[in-house]
């Protein structure tokens, strides 16, 4: 089907507003599909360093959201500043934050 000197083409109608693959960034995020798995990892890991299970709880939940809503990099910045505030040992932030790159997706 000719245009007034256009020809047209399917794809033009369906490809207005859709963001082109170049338009956007991929993130690093928790996989959402293994998170059940996850949480029990990271538990394991404040029960080693002598968290209680509600201790741990909160905790649990900052880095699973922070992970899964916003970026993986705001996750570990997250366990980073409990270090800080000696909350954790560096040896259980690095556990941490190495199990957050092992359950990393890109979106």
């Amino acid at each position: 089907m000719v245009q007034r000197g256009r020809r047209y083409n399917k794809r033009d109608r369906h490809d207005k507003g859709k963001m082109q693959s170049s338009e956007y960034n991929r993130v690093a995020m928790l996989d959402l599909r293994r998170e059940i798995l996850f949480k029990y990892d990271v538990n394991e890991i404040f029960q080693e360093a002598g968290f209680s299970e509600d201790e741990a709880r909160p905790y649990i939940a900052n880095i699973v959201a922070k992970g899964s809503r916003i970026s993986l990099q705001e996750a570990k910045d997250y366990t980073r500043s409990m270090q800080e505030e000696d909350k954790l040992t560096k040896d259980t932030c690095n556990k941490i934050c190495y199990l957050l790159d092992k359950y990393k997706k890109w979106r």
